[in-house]
C-alpha cells in the first residue's frame, strides 16, 4: 500500500479568461504525532499575490499570508471535499478515482484531492501534488487536461474507450500563452490532450520528454471528461532538482 500523500498544493483558476491561468496560492501538510494526532498546517505561496490582483479571496479565518496555519486532524477546505464513507455511493466514486474497494479516502485525503481534483462549485481550487522520486526517476500522475470539447478525445472518453496507444508527450510551441505547453498525441499523432501546466517546466528540465504514458485509468460516465483519463510517466530529472526552483510561485511566503 503507497503511504499517504503528505504534501499538497492548491490552486485558484483565474476565472472568464481565454487563458484560464492557474496560481498555486497555498500549500498544505499532513503529519502525525508520536502518539498518532494528525495535524494539518496551511501556508501561502509566493503565486497568491498574482491571484489575489484577479479576485481571489483568503481563505476564511486565514486572512494573514505570513502566518503558518495549523489544526488537528484536517482542515475544512480540505474535509468538505472528500465524500463520507456512509454515502450510498462511496464505493462507486472510489472506483471512479481507480482505487479498489477498501480504500480508505480518510486516511490518504491528499491524495484523493489530486485524483478528484477537489473542486468545489463554491470556489475555483484545485489541487495538484509536488512531483515524487522513486528508484532514481520522477514520476508523474496526472489527469489529461482539456478533453472536453476535444474532437479525437472526448467521443472516446464517452464510449467508454481508450485513446489508441501508446501515447508519447510532444511540444506545443504554437500556444499562444504559454511556450511549454505539452501536448498528448495517440498513437495516431492525434492531440487528444495535455499536460497540466504544473509539471511542464519539470520535463522541460529533462534530458528527453518521456518515451511513453501509461493509462492508469480510464473513469466511468458520469465522471467529468476533465477528470476521466488518468495517465503516468516518468522522466530523468537532476537529483538536486526542486519544482521550486524551477516554478517560483511555489515559493512558501516567509514569515514574519
Amino acid at each position: 500500500m503507497t503511504s499517504p500523500l503528505d504534501t499538497l498544493y492548491a490552486a485558484w483558476v483565474e476565472p472568464d479568461t481565454e487563458a484560464r491561468r492557474r496560481f498555486p496560492v497555498a500549500q498544505l501538510e499532513r503529519s502525525a504525532d508520536p502518539d498518532g494526532q494528525v495535524w494539518m498546517q496551511l501556508r501561502y505561496l509566493a503565486g497568491v499575490h498574482g491571484a489575489l490582483e484577479r479576485g481571489f479571496q483568503t481563505f476564511p479565518g486565514m486572512e494573514d499570508l505570513t502566518t503558518t496555519y495549523r489544526v488537528r486532524d484536517t482542515f475544512f477546505l480540505v474535509r468538505q471535499r472528500i465524500m463520507r464513507p456512509s454515502r450510498p455511493d462511496y464505493g462507486d466514486w472510489i472506483a471512479s478515482l481507480g482505487w479498489p474497494d477498501g480504500f480508505d479516502a480518510a486516511n490518504d485525503p491528499f491524495r484523493v484531492l489530486v485524483r478528484s481534483g477537489g473542486r468545489n462549485a463554491t470556489d475555483r481550487l484545485e489541487f495538484f501534488a509536488p512531483i515524487p522520486l522513486g528508484e532514481g526517476r520522477w514520476r508523474f500522475e496526472f489527469f489529461v487536461r482539456y478533453v472536453r470539447g476535444n474532437e479525437a478525445l472526448a467521443p472516446l472518453l464517452a464510449a467508454g474507450q481508450r485513446p489508441k496507444e501508446p501515447l508519447r508527450i510532444v511540444m506545443d510551441t504554437a500556444n499562444p500563452h504559454d511556450p511549454q505547453t505539452l501536448a498528448i498525441h495517440d498513437a495516431d499523432g492525434e492531440t487528444i490532450g495535455y499536460v497540466p501546466a504544473y509539471y511542464n517546466r519539470a520535463l522541460h528540465a529533462a534530458d528527453r520528454l518521456p518515451d511513453t504514458i501509461e493509462i492508469l485509468a480510464l473513469n466511468p460516465s458520469p465522471e467529468s471528461s476533465a477528470h476521466r483519463l488518468l495517465v503516468a510517466c516518468e522522466a530523468e530529472l537532476p537529483r538536486d532538482w526542486d519544482i521550486t526552483r524551477s516554478h517560483p510561485e511555489l515559493a512558501p511566503l516567509p514569515a514574519e
